[in-house]
């Protein structure tokens, strides 16, 4: 894909109403989520389809971008533990290019609002709430759960996506330790579920497309059990350390691993989202210059994964079914300034 680079902001500010509470509001974007493939290749069969779909237009692929403003309130209770609960208000944009090869799929007979609409927005909101103490001398539990975000739907492409161009947050749940042995070090773990199944439009397989060509025009594109990118339900297992070797530094180094979304069967409609990445490095710091302010800074990398599937036999590329590869590796850089006032 041709689109390589992202620049995602975030914000938050947080205010203490009182010794034992407090309000803040978080403002952060989830990107990165964009397919520009280059118009399709020809060959000695002609022209094929499997990168991009053959529009005959140029070149496919989607953009998704999401933000979400969080205001939470939290607070203490005992001696060592608190809870939080957070509004989860969201805004997502959407826009798909070169998807004309699908038009005969539509759910509606007429594919108007299948692909090359330019932008659509939606919005949303849910509800995420959290609570963690210590459950012995050094060692702190913690739990939190974020809700199915129910957003409106893309009305420009509701050829596209499942249920007539909805396309909701999925729910999670993650619960964690942290242990700090002494005054400087702390080890954590986190294991989180993400709940893709529940989302018709990310969870259905590819093979609903199938039922359409026999008849059922509620597994088309764009129908309530349409098409979707196949994705499993996630369990992702997070590891951290962090040491303060100093007043003024504090070293952090983390791992994660998730069990693969995509399977074998989902990589062609995965062409346009493949997000195929299982396992995630890190490594950060934060500097404190002064008693009032800091910078901290983080970098992630992931390596290369593939997962290798075909194209169906008779779908775009004729018979036999072809072989198909999606491969995805990152690079992340974040930097952020706090001050106290």
């Amino acid at each position: 894909s041709n689109s390589n680079y992202f620049l995602i902001p975030h914000f938050g500010y947080n205010r203490m109403l009182s010794a034992d509470s407090s309000f803040g509001v978080s403002v952060y974007g989830n990107g990165g989520m964009n397919t520009d493939w280059s118009k399709s290749a020809q060959g000695g069969g002609g022209t094929f389809f499997g990168t991009p779909f053959g529009s005959g237009k140029g070149a496919s692929g989607v953009d998704l971008m999401q933000l979400f403003i969080a205001p939470t309130y939290s607070r203490k209770f005992g001696n060592n533990a608190s809870w939080g609960v957070s509004a989860i208000l969201a805004y997502q944009r959407f826009k798909a290019e070169g998807l004309s090869a699908f038009g005969g799929f539509a759910a509606d007979g007429t594919a108007d609002d299948l692909t090359d609409n330019g932008y659509d927005s939606s919005t949303g909101a849910g509800i995420k709430i959290g609570v963690q103490g210590d459950v012995s001398p050094g060692l702190t539990l913690a739990a939190s759960y974020q809700s199915r975000i129910y957003m409106s739907e893309f009305d420009d492409y509701s050829d596209l996506f499942a249920e007539q161009g909805d396309f909701d947050v999925p729910p999670t749940m993650t619960v964690g330790l942290a242990f700090k042995p002494n005054r400087t070090m702390v080890f954590t773990a986190d294991v989180q579920k993400i709940w893709f199944s529940q989302i018709d439009s990310i969870g259905n397989p590819f093979s609903n497309i199938f039922n359409c060509g026999a008849g059922v025009v509620s597994n088309c594109m764009g129908g309530d059990n349409g098409v979707g990118f196949g994705w499993d339900d996630m369990t992702i297992l997070k590891l951290g350390f962090q040491w303060e070797t100093s007043n003024d530094w504090t070293w952090r180094v983390g791992y994660s691993h998730g069990n693969q979304p995509i399977g074998s069967t989902e990589v062609l409609f995965n062409i346009l989202a493949p997000a195929v990445i299982e396992d995630h490095f890190t490594f950060g710091f934060t500097r404190q210059w002064n008693k009032n302010s800091e910078i901290n800074f983080a970098a992630m990398y992931a390596p290369k994964e593939t997962v290798k599937g075909t194209v169906p036999t008779g779908f775009f590329l004729g018979n036999p079914a072809q072989p198909l590869e999606l491969s995805m590796y990152q690079y992340e850089f974040e930097l952020s300034y706090g001050v106290r006032f």
